[in-house]
């Protein structure tokens, strides 16, 4: 009996190494499985049929389903271009929601990953922020986050910018790795703002933030604690 696929390969993204996990996945019995499922992740030629999004389905409450999610892929056709043509829209739809209610919930959120192809949150900052990311990361539901907050080098941070749909920060260093990605960017800025000249250089940005607040900006980098007590800037800014 196999954990979830989804616990498997968070295991193989803590390993050091690349070997160590090029070779964690061919000397998994499944290893043929995997490279399947890989395929129908990042093969750009795939396209799926499905509504994007979390599908209406219900998590299943049954023990023994460790590894079904494996033992399923040959029915992964019939959810792409290609695959089946006779199969109409609900019914295409209803029998993936079948699907995900017969495996892991852990990989039934996978497989929307999967299917939504880039569709996981990633969650970065220093080692100090790793407790504050991880609360973050508990309230989001229904969608596959990762909290690689301390693990990635400021390289590895820029790549994962770079690949990524649309980056969310404040005004701190990973606006500045977008800008130099020219990475799609979304900044809030609180106690500070981009009249300093520090906004974001990505040809596709966005910035939000509270305008009119006779205190803004208090300071140069603002403060830990707001010195008019109300935090407006950043009570008000969502």
């Amino acid at each position: 009996m196999y954990k979830s696929i989804h616990d498997f390969l968070s295991e193989i993204s803590e390993l050091k190494t690349t070997k160590e996990k090029v070779d964690a996945l061919v000397n998994h019995p499944h290893s043929q499985a995997f490279k399947i499922l890989f395929t129908y992740a990042f093969d750009p030629n795939i396209k799926w049929l499905l509504p994007e999004g979390a599908a209406p389905y219900k998590p299943t409450d049954i023990l023994d389903v460790e590894g079904r999610l494996l033992h399923e892929l040959r029915r992964l056709y019939l959810f792409v271009e290609g695959g089946n043509p006779n199969l109409t829209k609900m019914r295409r739809e209803t029998l993936y929601i079948q699907l995900l209610e017969s495996i892991h919930p852990k990989d039934a959120i996978l497989l929307n990953s999967i299917k939504d192809k880039n569709d996981i949150i990633y969650i970065i900052g220093g080692s100090e922020d790793f407790n504050l990311c991880k609360e973050i990361s508990i309230e989001i539901k229904n969608i596959e986050v990762k909290n690689l907050s301390g693990k990635l080098s400021l390289m590895e941070s820029a790549a994962l910018i770079k690949g990524a749909i649309r980056t969310f920060v404040n005004d701190s260093g990973p606006l500045h790795l977008a800008s130099a990605m020219n990475a799609p960017v979304t900044v809030y800025f609180c106690s500070t703002s981009p009249s300093f000249g520090f906004g974001p250089l990505s040809d596709d940005s966005e910035i939000i933030e509270v305008k009119n607040l006779s205190c803004k900006p208090c300071g140069l980098h603002g403060y830990k604690s707001c010195p008019k007590g109300h935090f407006e800037c950043g009570e008000k800014l969502l």
